[in-house]
């Protein structure tokens, strides 16, 4: 249904006859509480925008029970954390309960021992580095002309 056919059939409720023939307004709290397919019924009145976004299902639920035991609506979480964003134009991670997997721990490792044997190169400026860089590129050239 076009929201042009909905608020015109909000219209047409919102004035019916009452049996003393007079027209008269109803109270349409109750058809926008089970109305819950119409996004704009929660909006009517209100000075809200609506951010559409796509998360795994389990994260929602997750956000969800997370928010509740706070107390709190996952919407207002939400825009919460939008008006810090505007505030400090930061964005912050916590990465408290994250342990590195294997492979990035033998990463760091390889890359520990590669400083040790001073097998890394380090560059004061840009040029410099795109002049090692070239340096590299032209004698594999020159390794493949022999």
């Amino acid at each position: 249904m076009s929201r042009t056919k909905f608020y015109g059939k909000i219209r047409r409720l919102a004035f019916q006859k009452l049996p003393s023939g007079k027209r008269d307004k109803i109270n349409l709290l109750p058809l926008f509480i089970l109305d819950k397919h119409i996004s704009n019924v929660y909006t009517l009145g209100m000075n809200t925008a609506v951010i559409i976004t796509k998360t795994e299902p389990q994260v929602k639920v997750r956000a969800q029970r997370v928010a509740k035991d706070l107390g709190l609506s996952l919407s207002s979480l939400i825009n919460a954390w939008l008006r810090q964003l505007i505030k400090t134009k930061t964005v912050i991670f916590s990465a408290a309960d994250e342990e590195p997997t294997q492979y990035l721990l033998d990463a760091l490792r390889e890359s520990g021992e590669d400083i040790k044997a001073g097998r890394v190169v380090s560059f004061d400026t840009a040029d410099d580095t795109i002049s090692y860089i070239d340096e590299i590129i032209e004698g594999e050239q020159n390794a493949k002309k022999n």
